[in-house]
């Protein structure tokens, strides 16, 4: 992990007599979590996107988020409740995905998250929208993170050591990627045609194509919706710990993003994810 501002990438103390932010609380409270480890992680993140944390620029972009799913390490039904807005957008584990303190896999390659997350229903904007993970463990296999697509409608896969590909909407790029990393992705629109991809803040992929439309299925964590059923499933060994569904995020929000996901899962278990 980066060096990045005062207290980010340091394992936090022990909390003694914390103040719950309350948007924090009511995820906090809806997820049943009373680790007190886990609930100042939690408190921190929420802190960090609302600029009052310690991230490299202190943007507040928390009324951005449509969903976020921080995967606790509480239990698998903590792990896929909406922390921006529980009981909206609640995800739902099909096929008994695989959970411990790293994360959720597929348990084998057939079970997937289905956030019931349908960006045609929210109506999401398809020049403002962003979207992105964090990944624990990582393998050489090729696999879907999360998406929603039919052909390239909302889109993000990686293919470990060969390359990224990254996408929203009918735009959608490529890029080499030199060796499997811990880290979060993020792809983010702002504009016509124009999209941004990156890991771990370093811009790996950007660039121009035409837009058309959302494709009008809810998007899966684990894989993809690809016209309904779930596709690009891993099968390995695999770990993803974070989720989250936007409008589009600048550069400096982007790198906040980073910032207090990376802080967060260093902090929600003893020894970090």
């Amino acid at each position: 992990m980066r060096a990045i501002g005062i207290g980010v990438g340091v394992p936090f103390s022990q909390p003694t007599g914390l103040m719950m932010d309350t948007d924090a609380q009511l995820y906090v409270d809806a997820a049943s979590i009373t680790d007190a480890t886990e609930k100042k992680a939690i408190n921190q993140w929420f802190l960090d996107v609302k600029g009052l944390g310690s991230t490299t620029n202190n943007t507040n972009f928390y009324s951005k988020f449509h969903a976020v799913y921080m995967i606790s390490p509480t239990s698998l039904a903590a792990a896929i409740i909406n922390a921006v807005n529980t009981g909206t957008y609640d995800g739902t584990a099909v096929n008994s995905p695989g959970f411990n303190d790293d994360g959720i896999d597929t348990g084998g390659g057939t079970a997937y998250i289905d956030t019931n997350y349908n960006a045609v229903s929210e109506a999401a904007a398809i020049n403002n929208f962003s979207f992105g993970w964090r990944n624990s463990v990582v393998d050489s296999f090729t696999r879907n993170p999360m998406g929603s697509r039919n052909v390239a409608a909302l889109y993000a896969s990686q293919v470990y050591t060969t390359k990224y590909s990254l996408g929203i909407a009918s735009t959608f790029q490529e890029v080499t990627a030199s060796a499997p990393q811990v880290g979060v992705g993020i792809v983010t629109k702002l504009a016509a045609g124009a999209i941004n991809g990156y890991h771990n803040y370093v811009l790996i992929a950007a660039g121009t194509a035409a837009t058309t439309g959302f494709f009008s299925g809810n998007i899966y964590l684990l894989g993809s919706n690809s016209n309904g059923a779930a596709s690009g499933l891993k099968i390995g060994g695999q770990k993803h710990n974070f989720f989250w569904m936007a409008e589009g995020l600048t550069a400096n929000e982007v790198e906040d993003m980073t910032d207090a996901v990376e802080t967060y899962s260093l902090n929600v278990i003893s020894g970090g994810r």
